[in-house]
């Protein structure tokens, strides 16, 4: 397990990554380092709607920093389902399951970052030609081959999603996996941020308590089935033929396995 240093102590990284036209020095990370101070060092890319791009910069991290937990908000969470995150559980809270659909309505129009961005950019246009390259990507592929990573918050009182996300993720997920409430809207605010520190503490004691030898999980009816459906729906999507981006990073996967099987 790779650490980070801090103040002399060494503490486990947990990267966030934020949200469409925000920034690394956004609400949400400075909330994380105050809760978290001392205890976990908190990393915040800064990223834009360019998912070639933002995800390149998140992967180079990840492979730079080893993160023990990884969030993302809204897009930020798509980009944290689509990411390289190795063994990472990955915290979503309202996250974008459509961009190219849900980002549509902010095509061509300057918009304003809502912080102020280490770029020194304030001002972003979304353009026809980023918009397209979420074609390359597939959320129902993450859901297949990543879910068991997945920790979810999503809000039925979500004014800029709906409940589209819930419909999206609800069929794969347990409860154990998906925590439906309905006391915030899209940004993970008051409420919201209660139940966001509720998820990252039980995953933060999960890794900060002693390793006892011989412990297992116990696994619900509940999340067995729900793992049964994602491996179904893993059969379904191969015989269907994956992105080709999944289907390099699969291929990838299985060659270190047989690398170190046959070493």
């Amino acid at each position: 397990m790779k650490q980070a240093r801090e103040n002399g102590k060494d503490l486990p990284v947990m990267m966030y990554l934020h949200g469409f036209m925000s920034g690394a020095n956004g609400a949400k990370q400075r909330q994380l380092q105050k809760h978290f101070k001392g205890r976990w060092r908190v990393i915040v890319p800064e990223l834009d709607a360019d998912p070639e791009k933002s995800l390149a910069i998140i992967d180079e991290l990840i492979e730079k920093e080893r993160p023990e937990i990884i969030v993302g908000t809204s897009l930020g969470a798509w980009m944290a389902m689509m990411c390289r995150h190795g063994v990472a559980p990955l915290v979503l809270v309202n996250p974008v399951t459509a961009p190219q659909e849900e980002l549509t309505r902010w095509l061509d129009e300057p918009q304003q970052y809502f912080c102020k961005r280490l770029d020194g950019v304030q001002t972003y246009t979304l353009t026809r030609g980023v918009l397209d390259k979420y074609g390359a990507y597939s959320t129902e592929e993450a859901i297949a081959f990543e879910g068991d990573s997945f920790h979810v918050l999503c809000s039925t009182k979500d004014d800029l999603l709906g409940d589209r996300h819930i419909r999206t993720l609800q069929p794969w997920l347990s409860p154990e996996r998906l925590m439906i409430v309905d006391d915030f809207g899209h940004q993970c605010r008051d409420a919201g941020l209660t139940h966001l520190f509720e998820i990252l503490e039980k995953l933060a004691a999960q890794h900060e308590r002693p390793y006892i030898p011989g412990e297992f999980a116990i696994i619900t009816e509940e999340q067995r089935e729900a793992k049964f459906r994602r491996l179904e729906l893993q059969k379904q999507l191969e015989e269907r033929g994956l992105t080709p981006k999944r289907q390099e990073w699969i291929d990838k996967i299985r060659k270190s396995i047989g690398d170190v099987n046959n070493g």
